[in-house]
């Protein structure tokens, strides 16, 4: 087997459809700027662009007129969006959210006990106990 290649798509033609275990599947032949042809199967019609780069690699196989299979190659770097770490006390976004939160938390509970005490202490303390209670599951 071949390692990953990456080139520009010249050439797509299609080549029919076959019945898999997955359904139909679409056959293409595809020709690249860097001078590979191989074919490759998709779920889904109009899967391939002239003019898109694509990441493939060679499955060692060739079909019955000889022309080399290839599985297209997903970039994981790409795909995966950076990720955020919500429970960072440096991310001011997220502490206003928490703070709106407790806000709403602390008029809701005023409301229910009728008790006007100190509406920002309620808040506060309901703020400094999600604080708390997100570090202990780290």
């Amino acid at each position: 087997m071949d390692t990953n290649k990456r080139s520009t798509i010249k050439q797509v033609i299609s080549n029919g459809t076959w019945e898999s275990n997955y359904g139909m599947m679409y056959a293409y032949e595809l020709h690249f700027e860097s001078g590979d042809v191989a074919n490759f199967s998709a779920k889904t019609a109009d899967k391939f662009k002239e003019g898109e780069v694509l990441d493939y690699h060679h499955t060692g196989r060739n079909d019955r007129n000889g022309t080399p299979m290839a599985k297209v190659v997903f970039n994981q770097q790409a795909m995966e969006a950076p990720k955020q770490n919500y429970l960072t006390p440096s991310d001011d976004r997220q502490k206003s959210i928490e703070m709106q939160m407790c806000y709403k938390l602390a008029i809701d509970y005023i409301k229910l006990t009728e008790d006007p005490g100190e509406f920002t202490e309620v808040a506060e303390r309901l703020y400094m106990n999600l604080q708390a209670s997100k570090l202990s599951v780290k």
